[in-house]
C-alpha cells in the first residue's frame, strides 16, 4: 500500500527521516461525483439511502467495509460522514447536502453517524481517522456553500437542537470510544446564533476566532477538544472563500494569502 511504499523509499535513502504519510480523501458512496476512488472498491450506497433504512446496523456495516478497504490502500484519514441535518427540503432547496446526509431528524443523524464512525474504526483496526462534516452544520444554509459564503439564520438554541445535535452525539466522551469522532471539518458559513447580526461582510465562522472559540467552548464540545479532538478547515481554495476575500478576482492564492486572514485551524485542502 501507499504507506509501505513510503517506508521503502526511506529505507532506500538513508538521508531521509521516516515520517508517516497523512492521506485523506472523501468517499461518500454512489460513485461519481461523490467518490474519490472509482475502481477496485465496493460500491457503497449514499448516506440518504442508509438513513432511509432507520437501522444503524447498516450504517455500521457500510463503515466497516469502507474502513477495511481504505486501510488496505494506505488511506488513514476520511473526510466524512456528513452530519448535516437536512431539515429544510424544498424543490428549489439552496443547500448542496441532498443525498449526502443521513436525513432530516437530528437524533437519527446522530445515531447513524455514531454507527458509521464505529464501523470505520473497527473495519480499519483504528487505522483510519474520521473527520465528520460540515461542522457546525450546513443543512439550513441559504445558498450553495461552495459557491458563496452561506448563512444559517438560527438562534443558538435552535442550532443546538438541530444542526449541532449530531455533532454532540459523536463528540460525547461517555460512550464506546469507537463511536467518538476523531475530528470535525469546519464549514465556511456564517451562523447568526454565534455571530449576532450577520451581514454579507461578516466573516465565515472558520475565520472568526471569537465565534469559533464560542462554539468550541460549548460543554458538549469542550471535553472532546481537550481530549485531543481535531478541527480541520474545509477547502481554503473554494469559490466561496475566493469570492469573499477577493471579490474582484485580482489573484487570491489560498496557500499564500490565507496566513493573513486570521486562519486558525488546519486546512482540508492541504491534507
Amino acid at each position: 500500500d501507499i504507506q509501505t511504499l513510503n517506508i521503502q523509499a526511506v529505507q532506500l535513502n538513508n538521508s531521509l527521516a521516516y515520517t508517516p504519510l497523512l492521506i485523506g480523501i472523501t468517499q461518500e458512496g454512489d460513485s461519481i461525483p461523490n467518490d474519490s476512488i472509482l475502481n477496485g472498491m465496493t460500491l457503497l450506497p449514499n448516506q440518504m439511502a442508509i438513513g432511509a433504512t432507520w437501522n444503524p446496523a447498516y450504517a455500521e456495516l457500510t463503515g466497516k467495509i469502507l474502513g477495511s478497504e481504505l486501510s488496505a490502500l494506505g488511506v488513514n484519514l476520511l473526510f466524512g460522514p456528513s452530519l448535516d441535518v437536512l431539515d429544510q427540503v424544498t424543490p428549489n432547496s439552496a443547500t448542496e447536502v441532498g443525498t449526502r446526509t443521513f436525513g432530516g431528524d437530528p437524533y437519527w443523524v446522530g445515531k447513524m453517524g455514531q454507527a458509521y464512525i464505529k464501523g470505520i474504526h473497527e473495519g480499519s483496526d483504528n487505522r483510519v481517522a474520521v473527520i465528520a462534516s460540515h461542522f457546525p452544520g450546513i443543512g439550513s444554509t441559504d445558498r450553495q456553500p461552495d459557491e458563496e459564503i452561506a448563512t444559517v439564520r438560527k438562534s443558538l438554541e435552535l442550532l443546538k437542537q438541530v444542526e449541532l445535535s449530531p455533532f454532540f452525539a459523536v463528540t460525547n466522551l461517555d460512550q464506546p470510544v469507537e463511536q467518538i469522532v476523531d475530528g470535525l471539518l469546519l464549514s465556511h458559513t456564517r451562523y447568526q446564533g454565534f455571530q449576532g447580526n450577520i451581514l454579507t461582510s461578516t466573516k465565515p465562522v472558520s475565520f472568526d476566532a471569537t465565534a469559533l472559540e464560542t462554539i468550541l467552548a460549548l460543554p458538549e464540545i469542550d471535553p472532546w477538544r481537550e481530549n485531543g479532538g481535531v478541527i480541520i478547515s474545509d477547502d481554503l481554495g473554494s469559490e466561496a472563500v475566493r469570492k469573499f476575500f477577493d471579490p474582484l478576482g485580482t489573484g487570491y492564492d489560498a496557500r499564500l494569502d490565507i496566513s493573513h486572514k486570521e486562519h486558525i485551524v488546519t486546512s482540508h485542502q492541504s491534507c
